[in-house]
Parts: C-alpha cells; sequence; structure tokens
C-alpha cells in the first residue's frame, strides 16, 4: 500500500480495499520474514510495584489545539502495561512502575490525525524510550500530524464478517518495521490515518483472549500479534 503526498489526487489517497479471511480450518499461509530487529519481550510488571506518573499534552501539530480522547498506551518491550486517554485541554496522566518504556498516542481516523510514538517516530522502533525510575516524570507531549485515511474490510469466504473480529497490522514496507495495530468492529471494517508513504498491511485472526468481541475497534501492540495469527 503506498500513499500519494498532499499535492496527489483524492483517490489514491483514500484507497479502500476488501480482504477475504480463509475458513477456521484452512491452512496458514507462511508469512514473510521479518526483518526489523526489537528487543526482546519483557516479563509482565509485578502489579503490586509501586507507580509513578508520566503525563505530558497532546496538540495537533497543524494548529496547536488540544486533542481530547487520544488513546495513550505504554509498552515496556512486548507487554503494553498501562493506556490513558486525554481530556479536553489534551493532558494525560499515566501511572507506571519503574522500567524503559516506548509511548504510543493513538488517535480515532474520526480525527484526522495518524498515531505516533513519543519522539515523533511513526513505528515502534522509531519511538523514544521513557525511563521512569522512582519518580514522576513529565512532560511527554505529542504534536499529532494528520494523515491519509486508510479503510477497507475483512470478511470470511461467505461474504459476512469474520465470526470473531480481525486484527489489522500497519508496517511500513518492506517488510516488517511495526506500527500500530487495531481490532476490526462488528462489521470487519476498520479505518486507519497514515502520513504519505508505503505500507504493508496484515491481517489476523483473533485467537487470544486479549483480542475483545462486541468492542470498538481499540489499537494492539506487537504481543498480540504473536498469539493473534490466522
Amino acid at each position: 500500500l503506498t500513499l500519494a503526498p498532499p499535492s496527489a489526487p483524492a483517490a489514491a489517497a483514500t484507497p479502500r480495499s476488501t480482504v477475504t479471511s480463509s475458513p477456521a480450518g484452512a491452512a496458514a499461509q507462511p508469512a514473510p520474514p521479518a526483518t526489523a530487529t526489537l528487543p526482546p519481550p519483557t516479563p509482565p510488571p509485578d502489579p503490586s510495584a509501586p507507580r509513578y506518573t508520566v503525563s505530558g499534552r497532546v496538540t495537533s501539530a497543524l494548529t496547536g489545539t488540544p486533542l481530547a480522547g487520544i488513546l495513550v498506551a505504554a509498552s515496556p518491550y512486548g507487554f503494553r502495561d498501562g493506556q490513558a486517554v486525554t481530556d479536553s485541554d489534551g493532558r494525560y496522566v499515566l501511572p507506571l512502575p519503574n522500567g524503559t518504556y516506548r509511548l504510543q498516542f493513538f488517535a480515532a481516523a474520526a480525527t484526522g490525525h495518524a498515531p505516533q510514538q513519543y519522539g515523533g517516530g511513526l513505528s515502534f522502533s522509531q519511538g523514544k524510550d521513557i525511563v521512569v525510575n522512582g519518580a514522576a516524570v513529565g512532560g511527554i507531549d505529542a504534536k499529532l500530524t494528520t494523515g491519509f485515511l486508510v479503510a477497507g474490510r475483512v470478511t470470511s469466504t461467505s461474504g459476512g464478517p469474520p465470526p470473531v473480529p480481525a486484527v489489522v497490522s500497519f508496517n511500513f514496507a518492506p517488510c516488517c518495521d511495526f506500527i500500530t495495530g487495531l481490532e476490526t468492529d462488528a462489521n470487519g471494517t476498520f479505518q486507519m490515518r497514515l502520513p504519505a508513504g508505503s505500507y504493508w498491511l496484515n491481517f489476523f485472526r483473533c485467537l487470544d483472549t486479549r483480542c475483545s468481541t462486541g468492542h470498538e475497534p481499540s489499537p494492539f501492540f506487537l504481543i498480540v500479534f504473536i498469539s493473534c495469527m490466522f
């Protein structure tokens, strides 16, 4: 999938596609070889460990206005450990135990903004580390840029929505610098905003309890794709 720069015709900026999933018993297709190198997953943190606040403000890079309802999710290299949502002034407070994290700011497609890692990068590997070490960390701000709409629908071979939600993984092309992922809605549809560039989309059947049913689309991190592949 290649998104044209802003001067390109609108038709190229808002591609739509239909993707058909295989039946549950079908043989899995081999995944392309991964080329991105990420740190190995760390064990989940102790839920009883002391937590310290990570805070900041999310605004629009275009207008400077605060952005409400932005999901801020922390991932210590494999396990999502916490999340918060920005308030009407774009501010958030996220309690986390000691550790090193990457933060992703995820805006719904309707806002017109693309997801972003703290530090300004788009993919997980482009993010900037945040270290929590016995004290609160402030000033973890983000300015989100706008993006082009990427939307589609995942169906079963019968043409209807899949029996369980599918997960859509967004990666830089060529494979496989992971950006983010989301779950399809009850009708199998999904929407994402991305800046101009070339991307690979992967589609997974959700087989893990962390993949919900009957809920609005929500972002997932790499650990989910390991256990939710077709």
